[in-house]
């Protein structure tokens, strides 16, 4: 055999790595979408066993709409998917079902999840949840209260295919290199404050409820900055065009009072003491030397200057670009 045909050979081993890459996730979330153990995971990435089962290679086949069983054994052909999406409806073996999937959920984070623990926060009894272990397949309200208790309880976003296994469809798929993050729309404003942004970050589940979210490139968001990151809509009376006109929207980053200083240019968006939703440019930055933050509009022509102090400002995001509505 040519060099040339060895350098294009793509083995099964490859591909299977080559398709989490494209997912952007780990060995490990790669396993529990398509059914096997990490440890399985990790021995196929490696490369041992040379060939992976014919079982293995059908949980991949049956998990994504674009992958075969001929196209992962056919050494000689490397093309790969443009793009990948679920099968709509992942068939649920006679010995499994969604409630072994969430007990398997529970025992892999324990001792932060527990029976007790989480029937505390969706407000059942412990053998309720017990009882959910034995569940073939949950109604969409229990669903989304397991989920909620979760994400709780593990402080993050808890996704139905980590749990249950299942996976958007090809409707809904959403490109791998963005972020789910929260709106914020005009309607939001006279709501916002550090109680209602908790509100919103413990009742986000995108997956279930995706008007709720829109999606920003995940370069522009750090794994620290995602509890803080938000969708705000740009509304009629912000006059910061051209930059951002009605109907954008935009990353907002929430910060942290001690941080207010430290933001010299760019956007940002302001509720005031006063419950006043502020969105400008940052002209001045003296709240460490005189205490007084200086904002304007894009432009003179849209308006004046603003100058607030610290103790005026209730709220404060930072502006890192405009999102531009890619919503699922």
């Amino acid at each position: 055999m040519s060099q040339t045909a060895e350098l294009y050979q793509m083995n099964a081993s490859e591909k299977i790595t080559a398709l989490r890459d494209m997912l952007g996730i780990n060995q490990n979330r790669f396993s529990q979408l398509i059914g096997v153990a990490p440890s399985t995971m990790t021995r196929l990435e490696r490369g041992t066993p040379n060939k992976p089962s014919q079982d293995t290679l059908q949980k991949i086949a049956d998990t994504f709409n674009e992958v075969t069983i001929e196209w992962l054994e056919n050494d000689q052909d490397e093309t790969m998917p443009s793009a990948l999406t679920m099968t709509n409806e992942r068939p649920i073996a006679q010995n499994d079902h969604e409630g072994k999937r969430l007990r398997r959920f529970v025992e892999r984070h324990k001792p932060t999840l527990n029976q007790e623990l989480i029937g505390k926060e969706i407000g059942v009894s412990r053998n309720q949840v017990g009882a959910y272990y034995n569940t073939e397949r949950f109604r969409q309200n229990v669903r989304i209260n397991i989920l909620k208790a979760l994400g709780k309880l593990l402080d993050r976003n808890v996704t139905p295919e980590e749990v249950f296994g299942e996976a958007r469809t090809a409707a809904t798929s959403v490109p791998t290199n963005l972020i789910a993050v929260p709106r914020l729309s005009v309607a939001d404003r006279p709501k916002l404050d550090a109680k209602y942004l908790d509100e919103v970050q413990s009742n986000f589940m995108p997956s279930m409820r995706p008007e709720t979210a829109m999606y920003a490139p995940k370069q522009a968001v750090s794994v620290e900055q995602h509890k803080r990151a938000y969708a705000i809509e740009v509304g009629n009376s912000d006059r910061m065009e051209p930059l951002y006109f009605t109907g954008y929207w935009l990353l907002g980053l929430a910060l942290e009072p001690a941080d207010y200083s430290r933001l010299f240019d760019g956007s940002v968006a302001i509720v005031t003491s006063d419950g006043e939703f502020l969105l400008k440019r940052v002209i001045a930055n003296n709240l460490r030397t005189t205490g007084v933050l200086e904002l304007g509009s894009f432009t003179t022509e849209r308006g004046g200057t603003v100058q607030l102090r610290k103790s005026d400002i209730q709220l404060m995001f930072s502006i890192p670009g405009i999102i531009y509505g890619l919503n699922a």
